[in-house]
């Protein structure tokens, strides 16, 4: 297939940042495409500083959908066409 991105999709709410900041050092080298959807969290402003350090894609909602909920979104280069869930 064409244009197939490895990606990591990270649901968050309220995280540790501390713990996230572990994950993105752990995936960050093997993926090509980090992506954070963020449920409403408290410490938005410190998820959007780990960019910073971390180059990733947040998409960004105003409540907390839960875990399976995930909306047609639109990626950078539409660089994710098929995306595999895994828990």
């Amino acid at each position: 297939m064409e244009n197939q991105v490895i990606s990591s999709i990270t649901v968050t709410y309220n995280p540790d940042i501390e713990c996230l900041r572990q994950q993105l050092l752990s995936v960050r080298k093997q993926v090509e495409l980090c992506v954070i959807v963020d449920n409403g969290s408290n410490n938005i402003i410190e998820i959007k500083n780990l960019n910073h350090e971390f180059d990733f894609h947040l998409i960004q909602f105003n409540e907390n959908y839960g875990l399976a909920y995930f909306p047609p979104v639109r990626f950078p280069g539409n660089a994710v066409p098929n995306i595999i869930y895994c828990c």
